[in-house]
């Protein structure tokens, strides 16, 4: 096992591209997993708040806003 460990370490030594690519994906990573969880913690306090029917009506309606707006784009670029 120390051994590919080892094996890792001494490639990221050498190449410095790899080692500044696996770094900067990795620290995207977390903050998106961050995020998700984020995301999750503030769903479950709304919902707790207002109650699950008024948030998932409000999701609903973003979904629906979201969606119809590249064609409300062309309806006034048109």
């Amino acid at each position: 096992m120390t051994d590919i460990i080892n094996r890792i370490k001494n490639k990221l030594n050498k190449d410095i591209h790899l080692k500044e690519l696996l770094k900067g994906s990795s620290i995207a990573f977390v903050l998106r997993i961050i995020g998700i969880i984020a995301g999750y913690i503030f769903t479950l306090l709304i919902t707790r708040g207002y109650g699950d029917k008024k948030v998932l009506i409000q999701c609903y309606k973003i979904i629906f806003d979201v969606k119809l707006l590249p064609q409300r784009r062309i309806n006034f670029n048109g």
